[in-house]
């Protein structure tokens, strides 16, 4: 089963994919240990043991980050939760899982208050707004409680049945663990330690309710505490910290460094927060007895094992039983704790059935599928078996299970979408093509249009022998389409729709597609094969002083890809201090070739200001070496281009430091965060579409050259055979042609045909999608740029 879970803060919300593979998975499982280790199990794509459902497995990842909207309307927030999930992959999706800031209603998956997200009113129906928009039940969970499920499951709470949770950062939040099962109250309230009260006739703040635990205990109110000493004349370094650092706040690392300077005030700040912290925990233990506290939040992953072991000490001199105080842990997950725990707490409720889980309005009496297989289920199409072989079509006859949803997926042509349809043969299958539209009136005739295309669907199946009235139920998923707004809102230029008696797929691409229906005993793959090719793929990657990125793009768009390599803190770090003349004088002293960049020095041996800028550009070059492994562990296809953007002065050095291959000479100029996606592709696009011409041309001299040496053919029976054999290096096919005939792999039976006949399919997809599968080129043309003017080419690899 794949979840999402998000976790949704005042400043960023953290998106994660989380797949679970079940008890009897094979794989190595990553054990976490220590705080961090999350990372390297998210970057390995390791498998992690969790503690519920039985012990099941689970990967997390890819994840991906962003900044919250600013005004932070539900609408707003709804679309870049959206756009978020969409980003991750919706294939298989299951359920999302949200962790909001602030009191909700479970249930009903309605936000009570948010108090931190400027323009959220009050009682907002925030999961009914996702699930219409990603076509997917929706849990909601406070984001504490989020966290704490999380570190309860595969964290540092993994077998405690009796677990406080505790995160410390602008405020306090907190969550329950009793007798092994999350505890939320009747209300959802539950677990609110933040808001307990610690002196009742406590001096009112500006931050926290008077007298309560994060009041005394929060950064926040660690803040108002230091501004008004700093008022009444206290001395203290700790602003002239935060302005070196440019934080806006006092941050717990701003508190790290005030710390190491020996800044008094800042001792006795961390000093009073601790005591308070300790003092708030043994009021919880006292009253539920906790085996285990788990400590998490940005002062505990600053402070460390001492900040730990001090607030144990407060804490247990204040317990009724000193001797049974409980182990206070830090925390393992850090950032990730609240979207990994808001998408295990999803994926049970899913495994539950509908407890907890708000369905998308449109989808409110419709049934989702059993297993969470499908993704954006959008109807309840047939009924659960139906007879859909029949003897005359040469099939053994028999009933075929289906569940009755469609899967619908955009954006690149996944891979392992095209090998699961090349795996589908010997029954029936419908391959059906299309153009549609993003927006205008146009978008109006594209139900129309496909119905059309269904039409002849049914009048093939029926030709093929199949009856009418099973014709209509194997297509019946494809026709429910036509009703659903949902679906036609979210379109982009292309629509391909795969339907066979064990399943219905709808793949939206960005590029438009012929009409075409296609009903053969496999499915007609040779459109998708251009969205394959390496001559429309290719990499963006964004270097600036804010962050390193890395975008796939295609003919149409880029996408994000996760890429966490390379914090942004440790660019902005090497950067910091170096000034935009700086940059420039160093741009100077670099000399770009095509293909490389050298460094040459400007200035005399005793110039300590070159020597300083020298040791700086090493630095750089060190980081962006690092940058490159983890490039090139994404990149495994070495000669996939890739387009580099960003300052003229970091350009040259990450030339000089890469191993990659195929770097594209030219490069996008300027701060690649300040440009528009579209401007950005704009950019890309013009660099590398030289690149693929070239290539292109390449393959028509390669076949020129071939010629004279035998390794070419024009025979279509030899260019199918050479393909099932892996022979063919590169394959030139007719779009728009269909050639019929028979062919078995495993009897090498080839017989061609004028028109198409039982059991025929179409010969030149055979040759395009082997070709694919053994590794070689897949070049699909016009037939008049077919070599030879025929409708397939092929220039063999022996």
């Amino acid at each position: 089963m794949r979840t999402i879970g998000l976790d949704i803060g005042a400043t960023n919300i953290q998106a994660i994919r989380i797949e679970r593979a079940g008890p009897s998975h094979r794989s190595p499982v990553f054990a976490l240990e220590k705080p961090g280790d999350i990372k390297q199990a998210i970057k390995k794509e390791k498998f992690v043991r969790g503690q519920s459902t039985h012990g099941a497995l689970y990967r997390f990842g890819p994840s991906l980050r962003r900044e919250t909207p600013v005004p932070c309307t539900p609408e707003k927030l709804a679309d870049e939760i959206a756009e978020l999930i969409y980003e991750l992959g919706a294939d298989g999706l299951a359920a999302v899982g949200m962790g909001f800031p602030g009191p909700v209603d479970v249930a009903s998956g309605v936000v009570n208050v948010a108090p931190n997200l400027e323009g959220f009113s009050n009682d907002v129906p925030f999961a009914a707004m996702v699930a219409g928009r990603v076509g997917v039940p929706v849990a909601l969970e406070n984001d504490a409680n989020s966290a704490v499920v999380a570190e309860h499951q595969i964290g540092a709470g993994r077998g405690v049945p009796e677990m406080l949770g505790v995160w410390v950062g602008s405020g306090i939040g907190g969550g329950l663990i009793l007798g092994g099962e999350l505890r939320r109250g009747p209300h959802f309230a539950a677990g609110e330690i933040g808001h307990t009260i610690l002196a009742w006739d406590a001096p009112k703040t500006v931050y926290g309710i008077q007298g309560s635990f994060e009041s005394f205990a929060g950064r926040l109110a660690m803040e108002e505490e230091a501004r008004r000493r700093i008022e009444e004349g206290t001395s203290t370094i700790l602003c002239e910290v935060m302005a070196a650092k440019r934080k806006k706040r006092l941050t717990s690392g701003v508190f790290a460094r005030a710390l190491e300077a020996g800044d008094e005030l800042a001792e006795e700040l961390l000093r009073q927060h601790k005591r308070a912290l300790g003092a708030g925990l043994a009021s919880a233990v006292n009253l539920l007895d906790f085996q285990v506290i788990v400590l998490g939040g940005g002062m505990t992953e600053t402070f460390g094992t001492p900040y730990i072991q001090d607030i144990a000490r407060t804490m247990q001199e204040l317990l009724v039983l000193p001797e049974a105080a409980p182990e206070v842990r830090p925390a393992l997950l850090g950032d990730y704790a609240g979207a990994l725990g808001a998408g295990l707490i999803a994926e049970a409720a899913r495994g539950l059935g509908t407890s907890g889980l708000v369905s998308p309005p449109q989808l409110q009496t419709r049934r989702f599928a059993r297993n969470g297989a499908h993704s954006l289920a959008f109807v309840e199409a047939v009924p659960e078996h139906f007879n859909v072989l029949d003897a005359s079509l040469g099939f053994s006859p028999g009933t075929v299970a289906r569940d009755a949803n469609i899967v619908d997926t955009s954006g690149p042509v996944p891979v392992e979408m095209v090998r699961e349809l090349i795996a589908v043969r010997n029954e029936p299958c419908v391959s059906l093509y299309m153009p549609v539209h993003r927006a205008g009136p146009e978008t109006r005739q594209d139900p129309i249009r496909l119905k059309n295309l269904l039409r002849i669907a049914h009048d093939q199946l029926v030709g093929t022998g199949i009856r009418s009235s099973l014709a209509g139920a194997f297509l019946e998923p494809a026709y429910a389409l036509l009703e659903d707004d949902f679906f036609w809102r979210r379109q982009d230029a292309g629509l391909a729709l795969f339907l066979s008696g064990r399943s219905a797929h709808a793949h939206r691409l960005p590029v438009a597609l012929e009409e075409l229906v296609v009903v053969t005993e496999r499915f007609n793959l040779k459109p998708l094969m251009p969205s394959l090719s390496s001559g429309e793929r290719f990499y963006v990657l964004g270097l600036s002083k804010a962050e390193i990125r890395l975008l796939r793009g295609s003919r149409h768009r880029l996408i994000p890809v996760d890429f966490n390599k390379t914090p942004a803190a440790s660019m902005a770090s090497l950067l910091s201090g170096f000034s935009d003349d700086e940059a420039e004088e160093t741009q100077g002293r670099y000399v770009r070739q095509r293909q490389t960049a050298v460094f040459r020095g400007a200035g005399g041996k005793g110039d300590r200001k070159d020597d300083r800028k020298d040791d700086r550009k090493d630095e750089i070059q060190r980081h962006f070496r690092n940058v490159d492994e983890g490039l090139r562990e994404i990149l495994q296809d070495q000669t996939v281009p890739l387009v580099l953007a960003g300052a003229d002065y970091l350009l040259p050095l990450f030339r000089e430091a890469s191993r990659y291959p195929s770097i594209v000479a030219d490069a996008i100029e300027g701060n690649p965060t300040r440009s528009r996606p579209e401007e950005l592709h704009k950019k890309a696009w013009r660099l590398v579409e030289p690149v693929f011409a070239e290539e292109r041309d390449r393959a028509f001299e390669d076949y020129g050259r071939a010629a004279s040496a035998n390794r070419c053919t024009e025979c279509l029976e030899d260019v199918v055979r050479a393909a099932v054999q892996g022979r063919v290096d590169t394959v030139f096919v007719a779009l728009g042609v269909q050639k019929w005939g028979i062919l078995d792999e495993n009897k090498g039976v080839f017989i061609a045909h004028e028109q198409q006949g039982p059991g025929d399919q179409d010969l030149l997809d055979a040759a395009a999608v082997h070709t694919w599968m053994h590794g070689g080129r897949v070049m699909v043309m016009s037939p008049a740029e077919v070599p030879g003017e025929q409708d397939v080419a092929a220039l063999l690899r022996y």
